[in-house]
């Protein structure tokens, strides 16, 4: 089970994580700088989530040299896709401003740049912190209008050719009193890159950013509800 003060410790912890600069970025998706705009309801409420979304250009800036053990040089995470999403507003106050942001990552790895053929490895995992992720929590970080941000830096696919790396990102209700009240998605987008081990033609090649509906949710719920024993999960 998961204690009070996990939870709490859990909180300042994403409290602390940085946000993205304003850096102009490039690639599939929109531009860093060129928020998409997600507009949901909550308890007959308005709300609006900001996107944006484009590559890496500046790895300091975006905070990957404070990560520790990073195992691949700063130079090799330019190009790689970075997001970042906000609950920009919503016309509840207090306690209604509550939100997560739960994230689930798939990797496929191709042994040839045929993605027509089945991939020859496929992972799955829950996004979170390493420093909780034994925890099971599903948050990759809540809060009070909460801020996400990623910006992935994988540079090896050996032995495959390449490396499909998918993201589907959701903006949910989060509990207050206790873990037996339902997480409900709210907003959820598609983003994430391919990576080919042919470094001489298109090494990176970030997909372009996609809303998603209840069903890429309702996908995933056998999972979350698997690796997430101790929260309950709304199917929408």
């Amino acid at each position: 089970m998961i204690s009070r003060r996990d939870v709490l410790r859990y909180l300042g912890v994403s409290a602390a994580l940085p946000l993205l600069p304003d850096v102009k970025g490039r690639g599939t998706g929109d531009s860093l700088n060129e928020p998409t705009r997600i507009p949901f309801t909550l308890q007959g409420r308005r709300g609006q989530v900001a996107v944006r979304y484009g590559v890496t250009v500046d790895p300091v800036a975006a905070g990957l040299d404070a990560l520790p053990g990073l195992n691949v040089s700063l130079d090799a995470c330019r190009g790689f896709p970075s997001i970042e999403s906000v609950v920009e507003h919503y016309d509840g106050g207090g306690y209604r401003g509550l939100f997560g942001w739960v994230q689930i990552v798939t990797r496929r790895f191709y042994q040839s740049l045929d993605t027509t053929e089945p991939p020859a490895e496929t992972s799955r995992s829950v996004d979170t912190l390493p420093s909780v992720a034994d925890l099971k929590m599903p948050f990759l970080t809540f809060g009070m209008l909460p801020r996400l941000f990623d910006a992935p830096c994988r540079s090896m696919t050996a032995p495959y050719a390449q490396l499909q790396w998918t993201a589907d990102t959701f903006l949910t209700t989060a509990p207050i009193r206790s873990r037996s009240e339902e997480i409900h998605r709210l907003v959820g987008i598609r983003w994430g890159y391919a990576l080919h081990a042919d470094g001489q033609r298109y090494p990176i090649a970030p997909f372009p950013l996609v809303v998603t509906g209840a069903d890429a949710w309702n996908e995933f719920l056998p999972y979350l509800r698997e690796k997430c024993p101790d929260w309950q999960f709304s199917d929408t």
